[in-house]
């Protein structure tokens, strides 16, 4: 009975893992690449790069804070360059942003979620 708990448990906390990373991916996609405007609100998807919330420190995009159970996680994003395919004439040459975002537990374990998007375009 007591390993059955345990493993909900940690099912529990992966998926709540799932969701931070999820939500940050969702966050980014809908940015434009680069802006101007200031606070998160405003940002661009480079602005993203490097971007690391420490446990005690996450927030949504809206700057309000993350729920008290989610405060337990670090969450990490790096935003890189990559080519993605024109479906048009078959090339890779499209310039896109892959994005990764990363969320790791106090537990030891660790999720990774990444998304490509194309430059210029935004992609739901």
């Amino acid at each position: 009975m007591g390993s059955t708990v345990r493993n909900v448990e940690r099912g529990a906390e992966r998926l709540e893992g799932i969701r931070l990373a999820t939500r940050m991916l969702e966050e980014i996609a809908i940015k434009p690449i680069s802006t101007d405007d200031g606070g998160r609100s405003g940002w661009g998807v480079d602005d993203y790069d490097g971007l690391e919330e420490l446990p005690g420190t996450l927030t949504e995009s809206s700057g309000e804070s993350c729920v008290l159970r989610e405060q337990v996680y670090t969450r990490r994003v790096a935003v890189e360059p990559c080519l993605l395919p024109d479906l048009s004439n078959g090339t890779t040459s499209y310039t896109g942003r892959r994005i990764i975002v990363v969320v790791e537990s106090p537990n030891g374990w660790a999720i990774e979620l990444t998304r490509c998007i194309p430059l210029n375009e935004v992609v739901p």
